[in-house]
């Protein structure tokens, strides 16, 4: 269990994506810290992905930034729960799981690769920052605001905040994996065309001959055993 662990540490060293196969519903999504975020990996989730590209944070991260705020971010908010439900509260429900879009700032960026790129490893860089309080609160909504903009392309998605000891989606299971390799809970997801013989094409053509793949289960087993949680504390059959 753990040398899997092992392998997914070399992987993200190397600047290279992994796969998170979770038999749960039969998803597959490649993922990578957002501060580790470059063209190459860019270019391959835009390429490979069926449908938005996300960065998954903690529930602790997305709540400092204070947001949705429906009055002025409503555009921007996702639909993992319907938008009506969320306009009737000040403050989101903490067993919900909300999600905004937004994009960089930076208007001078032409390369599509290199903005999204940027703008990953530039929230990935003050979540890090954040959740090891070299920035206060303010500080780090302020920039967020002044560098990243909603509505935009990339989905940021909360977990939810008891992380794997509820549930165990793909935010959860992507946020799990990154704190426990010891980068910041910000890490970029994207579920895949189910074709593995043209995705390990495109990993050849761009260099990363070798793909890392770990499964839900052992992300919650490794998540489990280092947070020494009981498995009777679970809320769904592992």
């Amino acid at each position: 269990m753990f040398d899997k662990l092992d392998l997914v540490k070399e992987a993200w060293m190397n600047n290279h994506l992994i796969l998170i196969d979770s038999q749960y519903n039969e998803q597959k999504h490649l993922a990578i810290p957002a501060q580790l975020m470059n063209r190459t990996s860019s270019e391959i989730l835009r390429r490979l992905s069926y449908g938005s590209i996300y960065c998954g944070i903690s529930f602790d991260v997305f709540r400092d930034l204070e947001i949705p705020v429906v009055e002025t971010m409503y555009a921007g908010l996702g639909t993992r729960y319907p938008l009506l439900y969320l306009l009737n509260r000040k403050n989101t429900p903490e067993k919900e799981n909300v999600s905004i879009s937004f994009d960089i700032r930076d208007s001078s960026l032409i390369d599509g690769d290199e903005k999204l790129s940027r703008g990953l490893r530039f929230l990935g860089d003050i979540v890090e920052n954040r959740e090891a309080f070299d920035l206060t609160k303010d500080q780090f909504q302020e920039r967020f605001l002044s560098h990243l903009i909603s509505p935009g392309p990339i989905i940021l998605s909360r977990s939810h905040h008891k992380l794997l000891l509820k549930k165990n989606g793909i935010a959860e299971l992507a946020v799990a994996i990154s704190k426990i390799s010891n980068y910041g809970s910000a890490i970029v997801y994207s579920r895949i065309v189910d074709d593995l013989a043209y995705l390990k094409q495109l990993m050849r053509e761009i260099g990363q001959e070798k793909l890392v793949t770990i499964s839900a289960k052992t992300i919650i087993d490794l998540w489990r055993s280092i947070e020494k949680v009981n498995k009777s504390k679970f809320g769904y059959e592992l």
